[in-house]
């Protein structure tokens, strides 16, 4: 009874196991990859039409760029746009009852490096930078920079400086710069 396999059996018997190891491979391992790529894919695509849409609607003339809202990507305005990065200032302020106190234009040029938390280069971009003076309790203010950071128009705060006054009330100037698409 030991009959050894002939030569035609062990050659099927190994591809057998090989077709078998391919499909678990398959099955366990590639066809998740294949399918999570398949959906970044067509969110990355999703995104970038998204981008484009809102990179449009905002820079419709008169159109301030503002409000705190995390579901739509940045807005890059293609002008300075004063008026939206007030109206941003004044959304934010309420939202946080933070009293802002002065807005001075520091200056305006174009900007180079690139901004860490928004992960975009800033190398083609224009920016502006604006001194804002705000008075609030300490957790009013945090909130405020933290509501400034989550807005949508593309904003860093480079400089805090906090100085408390009696009473709980604290005053605080931030150094801001709002970036924007200049025109070649």
């Amino acid at each position: 009874m030991n009959k050894r396999l002939s030569k035609r059996e062990r050659v099927l018997l190994v591809a057998t196991g090989c077709v078998v190891v391919t499909a678990i491979a398959y099955l366990v391992w590639i066809r998740p990859e294949l399918n999570r790529f398949l959906v970044f894919r067509s969110e990355a695509s999703r995104l970038s039409h998204s981008i484009e849409t809102t990179s449009l609607n905002a820079n419709a003339a008169g159109t301030p760029t503002s409000d705190v809202d995390n579901t739509t990507p940045f807005i890059l305005p293609k002008t300075m746009d004063e008026a939206g990065f007030l109206h941003t200032l004044a959304t934010v302020s309420t939202a946080s009852k933070v009293q802002v106190v002065s807005v001075q234009l520091v200056q305006g040029n174009s900007a180079e490096g690139s901004s860490a938390e928004a992960g975009v280069s800033t190398a083609s971009l224009a920016d502006v930078e604006t001194q804002v003076d705000i008075r609030g309790t300490s957790a009013e203010i945090e909130t405020f920079v933290k509501q400034l950071h989550d807005a949508k128009r593309l904003i860093d705060v480079s400089s805090l400086v906090i100085q408390g006054e009696s009473g709980g009330v604290d005053e605080a100037t931030l150094d801001v710069h709002t970036y924007y698409i200049p025109k070649p």
